[in-house]
């Protein structure tokens, strides 16, 4: 085809690609799905720096906060009222944006094509899609991965430095996204290594030995004082060995990652449980599309040196985040913790289809609309159908109905607390979180968590003082459908009930009018 023709076809591809970007993220965005209690606690934040308080510089488990979510949240926050899609709209802007610049970014370093296809992936990929209608941490990772891929690959040094610094504001787990950068880099790197002097060359060797000599006794030191911290994360010198040495634990963080790109565990997360059937042969699918790729365009692949890079970078940067990483990371839940692999392996798939087109032009054509149906069909079937239909399945706070459950119940609890202050105890902190933003951080709703229970992080920070508040005249205890807290107060009768659409419970909202238990 006529190179021309290929940039235009491209161009044309990614226009469709930010059209359903748009589409696919913003859609229902305030209640598809139900408010996250991290995505609240933001919120939250972003009331108290407003209201003149003292905010949170540190999230509840302890990492930096994120700059990117929460500068773009308070600006926001400064135009908007306080609303579910306002918590998320940072993350959408971030979301589309990955998209708007995936094209122009990789179409010179990678080819139209390739570009276009990437851009495709990224605008209805189960991860990107569902993560970009969250608004948390790990959610901006696709826009800064792809901002320090995109400099990497047009050789911008100090622009992928930052970018990759903001990754690891944006969520510490990013970390593990530097070999992938530093790898994409190298050949530019190695380039300037051969043209450079004599002299210059032997200081480059000097300071890699001494680095050397330095840092891994300094890094086995640090990784063994940390292991043994009875409060790290990090495993044992023989939990490290073991996973080393047993190949079943290599094979399941690698189906780890197919999940992830696949969208099956994004979807059990936050949407519904998946027929297990379905589930495997979605994830299998999407990982003999990648093998197929990369075997028909191996010809090509091999004789790009960035290529090679790239796939040893991701290798990398697999062995250390298995190495490191708990065992439960990748599993639903906790899937969020492997996104800095989502935008390269999003990029391997188009590169792979690429190559392969190249050689084999029906056969990648063919490869191309698969990979677009099997991610586009998990995105609806996998996650917006159960939301849309039935509210969803998963965790509790994710369930959501007509209304956004717990937008309804303090809604509720503001026309029946007949202009008096009044008090809500909530259940867990998913549900403190969300109505503390909801009620605003001026009263004359007062949100309290149960009495006794431990919120990560606090529910203000050290040294922060709680504003005073009046005698309250009412108290409310909201509820999970089917907790066993409300049993423990002898409440019975909820005075409201948040529904999904099909008619089941999600929330009890009940009303006790002394004082509050």
């Amino acid at each position: 085809m006529n190179p021309a023709d290929t940039a235009r076809r491209a161009r044309a591809a990614w226009f469709i690609a930010v059209i359903v970007a748009v589409l696919l993220r913003t859609i229902a965005l305030g209640r598809w799905p139900g408010i996250n209690g991290d995505e609240a606690w933001y919120g939250v934040n972003v009331q108290e720096f407003l209201n003149g308080g003292m905010p949170f510089w540190h999230t509840g488990i302890g990492n930096p906060l994120n700059p990117i979510h929460s500068g773009l949240l308070l600006a926001l926050s400064l135009i908007f009222e306080e609303s579910g899609a306002l918590l998320r709209l940072p993350e959408v802007i971030l979301g589309i944006a990955t998209v708007v610049l995936a094209y122009p970014l990789l179409a010179a370093p990678l080819g139209h094509r390739a570009a276009a296809l990437v851009a495709l992936f990224l605008a209805v990929a189960p991860a990107t899609v569902a993560y970009s209608r969250l608004g948390w941490d790990p959610s901006g990772t696709p826009f800064v991965t792809l901002l320090a891929i995109g400099a990497a690959l047009h050789g911008r040094l100090l622009a992928t430095g930052i970018a990759c610094i903001a990754a690891y504001f944006v969520h510490p787990t990013n970390v593990f996204f530097m070999p992938i950068a530093g790898a994409i880099w190298a050949p530019r790197a190695l380039a300037c290594y051969r043209t450079a002097a004599p002299s210059t060359r032997l200081r480059v060797k000097s300071l890699i030995v001494i680095g050397t000599i330095i840092l891994i006794p300094l890094a086995v030191w640090a990784a063994t004082r940390a292991a043994q911290n009875s409060e790290t994360s990090l495993p044992s010198i023989s939990m490290v060995f073991e996973r080393v040495v047993t190949p079943t634990r290599w094979g399941t963080r690698a189906i780890g990652f197919l999940d992830l790109l696949s969208g099956a565990s994004v979807a059990e997360h936050i949407a519904a449980p998946l027929d297990p059937q379905i589930a495997a042969t979605v994830t299998i699918a999407v990982a003999l599309l990648l093998a197929g790729g990369l075997a028909a365009g191996w010809s090509i692949l091999r004789r790009e040196p960035r290529t090679r890079w790239l796939f040893a970078g991701m290798t990398a940067a697999f062995m250390g985040f298995h190495i490191v990483a708990m065992d439960l990371a990748l599993q639903p839940t906790l899937e969020r913790y492997g996104m800095f692999m989502l935008v390269p392996l999003l990029i391997v798939l188009a590169v792979a289809i690429d190559a392969a087109t190249g050689r084999f032009t029906t056969l990648g054509r063919a490869m191309a609309a698969t990979g677009l149906t099997i991610l586009a069909g998990m995105t609806i079937g996998g996650y917006f159908v159960p939301m849309a239909s039935r509210g969803g399945d998963a965790m509790a706070t994710y369930r959501t109905g007509d209304r956004e459950p717990k937008r309804a119940a303090l809604d509720f609890i503001e026309s029946d607390r007949a202009a008096l202050p009044v008090r809500v105890i909530a259940e867990d902190w998913f549900l403190y979180w969300t109505l503390r933003y909801f009620a605003g951080p001026n009263g004359p709703i007062y949100v309290d968590p149960i009495p006794g229970s431990q919120l990560p992080g606090g529910a203000r920070p050290s040294g922060a003082i709680e504003p005073p508040r009046p005698e309250v005249q009412r108290t409310y205890v909201v509820t999970y459908a089917g907790s066993q807290y409300a049993g423990l107060l002898g409440l019975t009768a909820a005075s409201f009930t948040a529904v999904d659409p099909i008619g089941r419970p999600v929330l009890h909202v009940y009303s006790m009018p002394a004082s509050p238990p």
